[in-house]
């Protein structure tokens, strides 16, 4: 095979670098942006952590029902009396000279080799209910937080998502207006040249470019800085794709905005109330502490001179029950510090429910607000835009001044950015509003208008 048809090393350089300037300038949508925050958002992975390890708890929890089973050895050597009188009765090495006074009194050093099966088996055990069922609806809610944690996060992407491209229309903006300025100066100094324009006119027109050209310069580090808060998102290092230039009409934020779709009960407080029943079988449990316990046992034992496991095991079976009458300072405390918590919890379930009803009530007002602002706002940019048009008439007849046509084209500039602004609110407050009534923010991606 001919070699020269492969590209030399360097050439292999330059095209996997050509190839990652492809895959940046890529755009990244927003669909897109919400998949990658659902699997590598830092709060994603640590609520996926935090319901692994109460579902760790909830495998715990069953230690109070499943039976247990354990072996245990052990070697001795003992010429205590009454020791090596009950270790050769264990042993099965009994006979009419171990009755012997002297033996008795002043036996010689016995060995014991003992293995022993022991198996027991919870019959009666309340505490262990009670903190099963705190272990179930501690997992429960795990599962119903990390819902919540994803949606959270995903509020967030959408209103960062929004943020850069919005940034980027407000860019655009600014570049058309130096664009239009920068024009205004060449005609500033071109009738400075035919006496048609004094020298402070064309000043005047420099300010504009300068001023102009500084806040240009701001738009881009916002949209940098943007880009950087999105990406720290979607699970830190740099972005996976461009967030484009987008447009947004006033009718579909209209649309979002008359949109009602509230949970029964919002998943913040689906979670706040299961960690309030958690919290009450937790005090049942320390209450059930003084309750009696019922377990039931079962041993088998090899007690040998020399070896294991050569004699016929002795075994034992019986159910044992023990009850902890007084408990001591530590019970009791133990059991009102689970009360508290469990009170704590019920209150904070109320106090959540009264804030997120008020806090819907301020975004609605917030939402409610920016929009009629945005229609105010539509009106005057319809008026400006014309009377800047009749300005640049005047202008070009001799009828006005080169400043009032630069006030004239400043005041449409803030106009279309004062617009942005108020779109961002909109999206914004749409965003928390869905998070507010337990739904997916991911819907608002249909208010990007596709080019």
């Amino acid at each position: 095979m001919d070699k020269s048809y492969f590209p030399p090393s360097r050439e292999w350089f330059k095209i996997l670098l050509g190839m990652g300037a492809i895959a940046q300038a890529q755009p990244l949508h927003l669909d897109r942006a919400l998949a990658i925050a659902d699997e590598k958002a830092f709060g994603n992975q640590m609520a996926a952590a935090r319901e692994e390890a109460a579902s760790g708890q909830k495998l715990s929890a069953w230690s109070g029902f499943v039976p247990t089973a354990r072996l245990e050895a052990g070697a001795m050597v003992t010429d205590d009396p009454l020791g090596a009188f009950g270790t050769r009765i264990g042993q099965r090495r009994v006979s009419m000279a171990s009755f012997d006074p002297a033996s008795l009194n002043d036996p010689d050093a016995i060995s014991s080799l003992s293995t022993s099966l022991i198996a027991e088996v919870p019959l009666l055990n309340l505490d262990a209910w009670h903190g099963k069922l705190a272990a179930d609806r501690n997992l429960e809610a795990m599962t119903k937080s990390k819902e919540l944690e994803r949606n959270r996060i995903r509020a967030q992407v959408v209103e960062a998502y929004f943020t850069v491209g919005l940034a980027r229309a407000a860019v655009a903006t600014w570049e058309t207006a130096l664009a239009v300025a920068g024009s205004y100066e060449k005609q500033a100094v071109s009738g400075q040249r035919n006496e048609t324009a004094t020298r402070s006119d064309v000043l005047r027109s420099r300010v504009e470019v300068a001023s102009i050209g500084a806040s240009l310069a701001k738009a881009r580090t916002e949209v940098v800085l943007a880009e950087k808060r999105l990406a720290l998102l979607l699970g830190g290092g740099s972005l996976p794709g461009s967030v484009p230039s987008m447009e947004l009409t006033d009718s579909g934020l209209k649309a979002q905005s008359t949109r009602s779709n509230l949970r029964q009960t919002p998943l913040e407080l689906e979670v706040v109330g299961l960690q309030a029943d958690a919290a009450k079988a937790a005090w049942c449990r320390a209450r059930d502490a003084f309750f009696p316990r019922l377990n039931g046992m079962a041993r088998v034992d090899w007690k040998e001179h020399a070896s294991l496991f050569q004699k016929d095991p002795s075994w034992s079976v019986g159910i044992v029950a023990s009850w902890n009458v007084l408990g001591g300072v530590q019970a009791w405390g133990s059991q009102r510090e689970a009360h508290g918590h469990w009170r704590e919890a019920e209150t904070g379930r109320e106090a959540l429910r009264s804030q997120q009803a008020m806090e819907r009530d301020a975004e609605q007002a917030r939402l409610t607000a920016a929009l009629e602002r945005l229609e105010i706002e539509h009106g005057s940019l319809e008026q400006v835009s014309e009377s800047h048009r009749i300005v640049s008439r005047r202008y070009e007849e001799g009828l006005a001044t080169i400043a009032e046509r630069i006030d004239a084209g400043s005041l449409e500039t803030k106009i279309h950015l004062e617009m942005v602004s108020l779109r961002q609110q909109a999206v914004s407050s749409l965003a928390k509003l869905a998070l507010l009534e337990g739904r997916d923010p991911s819907f608002l991606a249909s208010l990007i208008i596709k080019n």
